[in-house]
């Protein structure tokens, strides 16, 4: 064997080439020295390089006459010469001592070898050239036989996997043995069975089916050959199979089955077919260990370079990008995503995906131990479903949310320290892989241990981090909390006053003394300073005239802009500010009170944005310093506060009395005094609108007013008319009733409104009696004028009370049935009476003497209504 034909693998530093694999993968040829005939091997040149054992024997076994031990003979060199030249096999007879031998000179790229047969006996007999015939087809046949035992690489060019060379030695293992099926199965130790790898039938490589070689022969005789180590030949009526056993070192690869239509297997056969698959076995084996080692290696190179990707950031939300994307990619899957524990470790969320959904789904949340993913992170273990709407445990919600469809899995555990802290899982195999394979889940295991670490450490990084913040944020507040306490003992006196002056600021509610205090406040506190002065602003942040406090002489004129934008600018800001030359700023001359100042803004946190700034001025450069800014903002805080409030009061104490003076007017008109001062006190009573509710109404007509007035002047009839009305508005007022209208000779008014009164209708009652008597003692008393009466009509019922009209005109009115009636009872009653209705009798039938009249007809309504004449009240009531 040369060393062209060693198996030893090469170390390889990049990926492999097709010629890097045969070299690795070719197939142990049958050594010469296995062969029973005589083999020679020359080299071109016809220098003997090599004698098998049975040439060594025949040479052994030769006469000794003396003779060279190897003769060649004439034409060989030609014979050699062409074989080379043509580059295929050349037959030559040759006589050696006293043998006749016929050789097969069969050319390779190094060297030629001859296989020598002894035909001696056929010429002694001198058989027909038939017979000579049949056997040099018989070497031709065994020399094809053997070229098929030569290395893999002679005539694979291009074969590059496990799966090609085995189609390359079935196809050559048919041709050799010619039969019609080769079928090899790999022994799947595992679940004890064999799994077919292929069928060769008829020229072409077929699909595993039902008929296939390993199911017409039956198990018992696999397991015969598979037990035995050694070949089976099983034989039915029309065909012949033989059962090859595939050893490799020792253990136990599968089974070749051959088959065909044919006599038996001869032994020779049977040991050439079992040497056939000794090379299938060993060819394959190869060839799966080279690309599994390969395989192994491009993996690690791989995770390797995953491994510094996912390390090359702590940052978590791009370390899950990236762990995502290249799952995604690695795997060929359709989708890629990340579930972690949340920071409780009491539920799940995805922290991470690729593919179709992945914005909907990132972020969502997930039950311990929910769906596929949240198994596996409950048991630590990894899954390969290749088909999840067959799997209990699959949670389908999202899919159906996001328009993704799931259809296979891969999913392994993020564990670090012995502790999980999420998963990743693949989804979907792509691009005719449709199922995940061991390969895969060997893969992302190695990727989820990287990722795993790497997340915790980012975690941990993010964790630090807050920390590290907290602590500084912390190491902050407490020097600020030292600045203030050390502030606070070297102005404990600033404070107190302070305190007092926020107490006295709180209480006062009037704008010109919190100016006034604030003025004070800051003589007490910062008596080196000149005076004060505050500047407000309104929309659209104009400046308003500033306010002087102290001292009252202090005026800024005209060319002090540069003060005012200083104080625009803290208020915009809410920042004090300490300028420690104005004139710097300013770029021209400054008030000469004005040097150095310090502003604070006026900002009333809850209420919105700075209003304004609280300024303390001196005419010395650099007068103040940082603890003196401090004090100010505080009092300027307190003095935005009591500002606003102050401002806030007025407000709404000039609201109240501007809503008292609308009640007032509204209802003076209608009320009494007294009433409308106590709708101005309790505005609750008073609800504006229309409101439905009960009222007792009462309408008053100047009986035989109408044929007096018509030979009175006008001046004179507005002066009878207006005594005539007083004598009714009068009582009406005294009982607290609402006057409504006037309407020409008559008077409209009702009660219970519009504060509530119990004894509603016994005051109309009152207020009509008193009517009555009024304009009797008037007739009495003036003798000169035509004696008139009233006519009033009394009804108790529902109507709708309120200020009804429009925006620009309303009225406080009541309207509905009730009105009605009443105004009818008024028409019907004659001078000096008074009607009641049944409601309004009911309403005073305890204190009230009256004489029924019977059901009287009122317009507007289809039944008669009952009616009584009210003569008085009785005598102990009144």
């Amino acid at each position: 064997m040369s060393e062209q034909d060693s198996t030893a693998m090469p170390e390889r530093q990049s990926a492999p080439t097709d010629t890097d694999r045969l070299t690795a993968v070719s197939v142990p040829p049958v050594s010469p020295d296995d062969l029973p005939y005589p083999v020679l091997r020359l080299s071109p040149a016809g220098d003997i390089l090599y004698l098998n054992p049975a040439a060594e024997q025949w040479l052994k076994n030769l006469p000794d006459d003396g003779s060279e031990p190897l003769c060649l003979p004439s034409g060989w060199a030609d014979t050699l010469e062409t074989a080379v030249r043509q580059n295929q096999p050349v037959t030559l007879e040759w006589r050696w001592n006293q043998r006749v031998y016929t050789c097969r000179f069969v050319p390779t790229a190094q060297y030629v070898d001859v296989f020598a047969f002894d035909i001696t006996e056929y010429k002694a007999q001198k058989e027909s050239l038939a017979q000579l015939s049949r056997i040099e087809q018989l070497l031709v046949d065994q020399h094809r036989r053997l070229e098929a035992l030569q290395p893999a690489e002679a005539g694979a060019d291009g074969v590059a996997s496990p799966q090609q060379v085995l189609d390359l030695l079935a196809e050559r293992t048919a041709t050799v043995l010619d039969v019609q099926t080769v079928a090899v199965y790999e022994w799947d130790r595992s679940a004890d069975r064999l799994a077919p790898l292929l069928v060769y039938h008829h020229g072409s490589m077929s699909p595993v089916s039902e008929d296939a070689p390993l199911s017409r022969v039956g198990q018992p005789q696999a397991r015969q050959a598979l037990s035995g180590r050694r070949p089976v030949q099983y034989q039915t009526d029309e065909e012949t199979f033989l059962l090859l056993p595939m050893n490799h070192q020792g253990r136990l690869v599968g089974l070749t089955i051959l088959q065909t239509a044919r006599r038996r297997f001869d032994d020779y056969e049977v040991g050439l077919a079992q040497l056939l698959t000794d090379q299938i076995t060993g060819a394959y084996e190869n060839a799966r260990l080279y690309d599994e080692v390969h395989q192994r290696i491009d993996e690690l190179t791989v995770l390797y370079t995953i491994s510094q990707v996912i390390t090359s950031t702590l940052n978590l939300e791009e370390m899950l990008s990236i762990i995502t994307d290249l799952t995604t990619r690695l795997l060929n899957v359709a989708a890629t995503s990340v579930v972690l524990y949340d920071e409780t470790r009491t539920g799940l969320y995805y922290a991470a995906a690729s593919g179709k959904g992945a914005s909907y789904i990132l972020g969502k949340k997930l039950e311990r131990g929910q769906g596929i993913t949240g198994w596996v992170i409950e048991h630590g273990e990894p899954v390969i479903v290749q088909d999840v709407r067959q799997d209990p445990r699959f949670y389908d919600r999202f899919d159906h949310a996001s328009g993704f469809e799931t259809r296979s899995i891969l999913c392994v555990p993020l564990q670090t320290k012995g502790r999980i802290i999420g998963a990743v899982a693949a989804l979907n195999k792509q691009n005719g892989t449709p199922r995940f394979d061991e390969q895969d889940l060997r893969l992302l295991t190695s990727l989820a241990a990287s990722a795993a670490i790497a997340i915790e450490n980012a975690r941990l990084y993010e964790r630090a981090k807050r920390e590290t913040a907290e602590r500084m944020r912390t190491q902050m507040e407490l020097e600020i909390n030292r600045q203030y306490s050390r502030i606070y003992a070297q102005h404990v006196e600033a404070l107190e006053i302070l305190h007092e002056v926020g107490l006295k600021l709180m209480e006062n509610l009037d704008t010109a003394s919190v100016l006034r205090l604030i003025g004070q406040a800051v003589s007490d506190l910062l008596p080196e300073s000149a005076g004060c002065a505050m500047f407000f602003f309104t929309e659209p942040q104009w400046l308003l005239p500033p306010v002087y406090t102290q001292p009252a002489n202090i005026v800024i004129n005209g060319n002090a802009e540069a003060i005012k934008a200083a104080a625009r600018q803290v208020a915009e800001k809410g920042e004090a500010r300490y300028i420690r030359d104005i004139t710097a700023e300013a770029g021209k001359s400054a008030p000469a009170v004005f040097r150095s100042l310090l502003l604070a803004p006026l900002v009333d946190r809850q209420a919105g944005p700075g209003f304004g700034a609280l300024s303390v001025f001196s005419p010395q450069v650099d007068a103040f310093n940082e603890s003196q800014q401090y004090i100010l903002s505080i009092l300027a805080n307190q003095a935005a506060v009591a500002l606003r409030k102050a401002s806030f009061f007025e407000q709404r104490a000039q609201q109240h009395e501007q809503e008292k003076q609308a009640i007032r007017n509204l209802f003076q008109r209608y009320v009494s005094p007294a009433v409308v001062e106590r709708l101005v006190q309790d505005r609750a009573q008073l609800k504006l609108g229309g409101e439905r509710q009960e009222v007792t109404v009462l309408f008053a007509d100047i009986r035989g007013f109408t044929a007096y007035s018509e030979n009175l002047p006008p001046e004179m009839l507005v002066e009878v008319l207006n005594r005539y009305f007083t004598m009714a508005v009068e009582p009406i007022l005294a009982e607290d009733g609402t006057l409504d209208k006037f309407m020409g000779d008559a008077v409209m008014a009702f009660f219970n409104a519009p504060l509530p009164q119990d004894d509603h209708t016994l005051r109309a009652v009152r207020a009509a009696l008193a009517m009555q008597n009024a304009i009797i003692q008037y007739n009495l008393s003036e003798t000169t004028h035509h004696p008139m009466s009233f006519g009033i009509g009394i009804h108790v019922g529902p109507a709708v009370v309120g200020n009804i009209g429009t925006s620009q005109q309303m009225n406080f009115t009541a309207i509905g049935d009730t009105v009605n009636v009443a105004k009818r009872l008024q028409e019907n009653a004659r001078g000096g009476q008074i009607l009641l209705s049944q409601a309004a009798y009911e309403a005073v039938r305890e204190i009230a003497v009256v004489k029924p009249l019977g059901r009287m007809t009122v317009k507007g309504r289809t039944a008669a209504v009952q009616v009584y004449s009210l003569v008085g009240l009785m005598e102990e009531v009144i």
